[in-house]
């Protein structure tokens, strides 16, 4: 979660370059591309190009860089490593490597590839910071894997174009728009949090101690095993007892059950402590195949599943993430009837949005 990273002391957000470029951006498609590639041999393609290049060449690998924006009010920290500098050409080459399995087309990198170029154009400017170095040209280098030799493809960037360095200005700016509500909710919920104390006037006998257990056990960060007899109130003790610390220290709570009536118990106590003023966001994950909602027999097949196309597009266009997050608390109903009049894919989409919620409510293989 980006308000994680960020340090309200300080103003500062500091992230990787590959977590900024990720921020609010989902797969454009649930279907893999049928070409599955061990990822250490991946890893050693990569590499081994990497090696090859440095040493023909006398470049450097894997130069950390760093670069600080203003932003909105705030400063982006950014960090990251190129994967090869070449300094015995003028001006320097910023060599970006990707792996894949077909060649991307690279005809408009800055509409079809827009993370790839930003990526590479981040290091470019952050290196053109650094003393006695001229400003750097990109490079991106596709190596394509097949049964035999990889093969190479190498594209020169542009990425001190106008188009580019107005891409990078609009990335910077979503996230800080993104970073931004973050804050706002975070600081709603601490403004709240002084005054919660127990969702029901009347505690029942045992609620109050197992309230205080509950408490003490995730200051500690202990374990807390419970037995009591059905009907003392387990659910809203436990989760009276753990939310201020959720909040406080901004965590996330897993509340796993084994049957649906256990659930509706659960959404019920979310729905009380919310009413008695502590702003929260809770989803409940439901089984891919209880919530998906074409034929059984066509469940879990993303090939043939229009749900699973152009998955990213369909939920930033719709505004999906802020809209469900915006309700505060996601149950399956609105969950549904969201992805399907996006065309998505609802059990992906509940993942994605369990990233922003603080009760996360599920079956216990969830863990």
């Amino acid at each position: 979660m980006i308000r994680r990273r960020f340090d309200e002391d300080t103003g500062v957000l500091a992230i990787g370059i590959r977590d900024l470029l990720a921020v609010g951006r989902y797969p454009d498609s649930l279907v893999g591309d049928g070409q599955a590639v061990d990822l250490q041999h991946r890893n050693r393609v990569h590499s081994g190009y990497q090696s090859r290049y440095c040493e023909e060449h006398d470049a450097a690998g894997e130069v950390s860089v760093s670069l600080t924006e203003k932003v909105g009010g705030h400063a982006f920290v950014i960090s990251g490593r190129c994967d090869i500098l070449d300094t015995g050409v003028e001006p320097p080459l910023v060599i970006e490597v990707k792996t894949v399995t077909s060649l991307p087309d690279m005809a408009d990198p800055v509409r079809d590839h827009p993370d790839h170029l930003l990526q590479t154009a981040f290091y470019c400017r952050a290196l053109a910071s650094s003393p006695g170095l001229s400003r750097p040209r990109g490079r991106l280098v596709f190596l394509i894997l097949d049964e035999h030799r990889p093969r190479e493809a190498a594209f020169d960037l542009d990425v001190w174009s106008e188009r580019v360095e107005r891409l990078w200005r609009e990335r910077l700016e979503e996230v800080a728009s993104i970073l931004d509500r973050e804050l706002g909710w975070r600081r709603s919920q601490l403004a709240a949090l002084p005054s919660f104390g127990f969702p029901y006037s009347d505690p029942r006998p045992g609620q109050t101690r197992m309230q205080k257990l509950a408490s003490r056990a995730v200051e500690r960060r202990s374990d807390l095993f419970v037995e009591a007899p059905t009907g003392i109130g387990k659910t809203a003790a436990a989760l009276s007892g753990v939310l201020p610390h959720v909040v406080a220290d901004d965590l996330t709570a897993f509340f796993l059950t084994a049957k649906g009536t256990q659930v509706r118990n659960v959404c019920m106590t979310v729905d009380r402590i919310v009413e008695a003023g502590l702003p929260l966001r809770a989803i409940v994950l439901t089984a891919r195949e209880k919530i998906c909602p074409r034929p059984r027999e066509k469940c879990c097949e993303p090939e043939t599943c229009p749900l699973a196309r152009d998955y990213g597009s369909k939920i930033v266009s719709a505004g999906l993430i802020e809209k469900l997050i915006g309700m505060g608390r996601i149950y399956p109903d609105a969950l549904l009837e969201a992805a399907l009049d996006a065309g998505v894919c609802p059990f992906e989409l509940s993942l994605d949005l369990s990233l922003y919620c603080d009760v996360v409510i599920g079956d216990y293989n969830y863990v």
